[in-house]
């Protein structure tokens, strides 16, 4: 069996044959297939159904060799279905970003279907000379829905009553039910809107966070699956353990637009070691509907990983500041994880230590429930962020762009060398005013033992001047050159994976502007003119020379985190962290373990017996803001 998606596309899934015929209202063999879409004459039956029912109704008639139609149709027996064989004339199907996309013989793309909150359901039937499975599938993509009329009825704001339009079919060759899951997440992971979480997940009542947005639930995986042994990627399937976001009933469409800009996100920056990742977005009927509403009502989830070590944020309450190794380490994950955001256009705009998830050394990037992208220039005019991360240019309503999110980083490193954050005000008025004057104290007691070099980062990505704070990408090299001096880190598998990360965008990159520069040569006939391509983020903005990052220095060894007790692992109990399981990844060599064992920090501890909140309110004068569904991280408000 091939792999699930290789370039030279799928060999085991393909287009529907009314995709490829003149039956159905199709197209002929010769042309570019087209959807399926459904007729007027079906769309006030379609209304008192919704989406999902009627796309099951249409799999079960396409399995039969009906007539496509939404209608209901007998139940089929297992020897009933009639999956056409092989297609040697329709298009070679495969993944493209967000997209399912089909290319002919010449190469041409034909198809191009968007996953992104596109409707996937499937039938299954026995092959009956095979063990294996035949699985049908229908992709139908949802338009992104308008904001709600008020007097509208709360049943049909769902887009779940959106009517079908270039709905597409597709079909497997008998193949192995493993293979067919690490297909479907295949999808999920782009974006796709699945209907079967409760065949995949046993959701616990286990609760590991609720907050403004939703409540986050463990999940125990129902796919018993063996780790594949020739594959260094996470196999989705056989993780055991996730976390399970079931998102607030906030009324159909403002539901809907709300997760569909997370899932964008999320599948957008997908692939990254350092960026939290996204195993699904789940829709289901949910019983017990309140007063007043037709019929069952619809319940939106997200399944990404768990990591069961906490955050940040709670490590540095329980345990004090890092060493420099430590958080040399962590600023490496974090920095590359951003490089990845920017290069793709994408603004995270709330870098904080809550948004920071921890598992054996690594740091992960999580909640991008504010995020935007750079060119948005409608979302990129909102003051969001959190107090006492948010830049300056932010708190008094500047223009701003992806530096915002390099000033976090440095608030990060701040708080985890000293344990303290740089603008510790008693009131949000008071944090608000020295972050706009952002007059950093850098105290001797707290960052006396630590490097010329990690203070000079640090007072570079504290700038005030957006300007000259250098690109997280710059920043990342720069912390590179300087961890490379330290053997216990740059052996460490975990820095070196930050360092691949950026290695191989950049390395695309180069492809891609090899290969536009070809092009432009081409059809211009004149080469060496090409039009010079700008990035997104602001690396062509060079600092003074009194800005510039300093040569790194020889450092003293220093020891990594202690990871947190039995008794302080798990989520922490705010809403908007995603706590998520560890991706699996290269195994780490013994020397490896031996060198970057957690052990106690020699940083300062809380010592107020009220916990993580009582600790800050009495050490900063403040509280833990809430991960990306309160006040203090959607809006900053005087």
């Amino acid at each position: 069996m091939s792999e699930v998606a290789v370039p030279s596309g799928f060999r085991w899934l393909w287009l529907h044959q009314v995709h490829t015929s003149e039956s159905e209202g199709g197209t002929t063999s010769s042309s570019a297939p087209a959807p399926w879409t459904l007729p007027q004459s079906e769309e006030a039956a379609f209304k008192l159904r919704g989406r999902h029912e009627c796309l099951g109704n249409l799999l079960q008639r396409a399995a039969a060799g009906s007539a496509l139609s939404t209608a209901r149709q007998p139940p089929l027996e297992t020897t009933e279905f009639g999956f056409p064989g092989p297609s040697e004339e329709g298009p070679v199907l495969f993944f493209s970003e967000g997209r399912l996309q089909g290319s002919n013989a010449t190469g041409e793309i034909t198809v191009s279907v968007p996953l992104l909150m596109a409707d996937l359901v499937y039938l299954t039937a026995k092959s009956p000379d095979s063990e294996r499975s035949w699985y049908l599938l229908v992709l139908a993509p949802r338009p992104c829905p308008q904001k709600p009329v008020e007097d509208e009825h709360p049943a049909t704001e769902s887009g779940d009553m959106m009517p079908l339009k270039d709905v597409w079919l597709l079909y497997t060759a008998p193949v192995e039910h493993s293979d067919f899951l690490r297909l479907l997440f295949e999808f999920g992971g782009r974006g796709a809107l699945r209907w079967d979480l409760h065949e995949c997940y046993a959701v616990t009542e286990k609760s590991l966070g609720v907050g403004g947005c939703g409540t986050v639930y463990l999940g125990q995986s129902r796919m018993r699956l063996p780790t594949p042994k020739d594959s260094a990627k996470v196999d989705i399937p056989a993780v055991p353990q996730v976390a399970v976001k079931k998102l607030n009933k906030s009324g159909g469409v403002t539901e809907e637009i709300n997760i569909r800009s997370e899932i964008e996100f999320l599948a957008v920056a997908r692939g990254h070691p350092c960026i939290s990742a996204l195993f699904g977005v789940f829709c289901f009927h949910e019983v017990g509907a309140a007063e007043g509403k037709r019929g069952p009502s619809i319940r939106w989830t997200i399944v990404m990983p768990l990591y069961s070590e906490g955050d940040l944020f709670d490590y540095l309450a329980a345990n004090g500041a890092m060493k420099e190794t430590a958080a040399v380490t962590l600023m490496l994950c974090l920095l590359s994880a951003l490089t990845h955001l920017h290069r793709l256009g994408v603004v995270h705009r709330d870098v904080k230590a809550e948004n920071i998830l921890l598992a054996n050394n690594k740091a992960v990037l999580s909640d991008v429930g504010i995020a935007a992208f750079l060119k948005d220039d409608e979302a990129m005019q909102r003051r969001v962020g959190s107090p006492g991360y948010a830049p300056p240019e932010v708190v008094t309503d500047l223009p701003y762009d992806e530096k915002v999110d390099v000033f976090g980083a440095g608030a990060v490193l701040f708080f985890a060398l000293s344990n303290t954050l740089p603008f510790p005000g008693k009131t949000l008025k008071k944090v608000l005013e020295l972050t706009a004057r952002c007059k950093v104290k850098y105290d001797p007691a707290l960052f006396g033992e630590f490097s010329g070099s990690i203070i000079q980062l640090l007072k570079a990505l504290l700038q005030k001047d957006p300007a000259k704070r250098p690109s997280a990408r710059k920043s990342f090299k720069a912390l590179w050159t300087m961890a490379s001096q330290k053997p216990e880190i740059a052996r460490s598998n975990v820095a070196r994976m930050t360092l691949q990360a950026v290695d191989d965008f950049d390395s695309l990159v180069v492809t891609g502007l090899e290969s536009m520069k070809r092009e432009s040569r081409e059809s211009s006939g004149k080469p060496g003119l090409e039009k010079k391509v700008m990035r997104t983020t602001s690396d062509h903005v060079v600092p003074k020379k009194s800005d510039a990052l300093a040569p790194p220095a020889p450092e003293t060894s220093a020891q990594a985190p202690r990871k947190p007790s039995k008794e302080s692992k798990g989520a922490s109990p705010t809403a908007e962290k995603k706590p998520t399981v560890e991706e699996q990844g290269p195994s780490t060599s013994p020397k490896d373990k031996a060198e970057l064992v957690p052990t106690p920090p020699s940083g300062p501890r809380p010592t107020s017996s009220g916990g993580t909140f009582s600790f800050l309110k009495n050490r900063f004068g403040w509280s833990k803001s809430s991960g990306g569904g309160g006040e203090n991280s959607q809006g900053l408000k005087e």
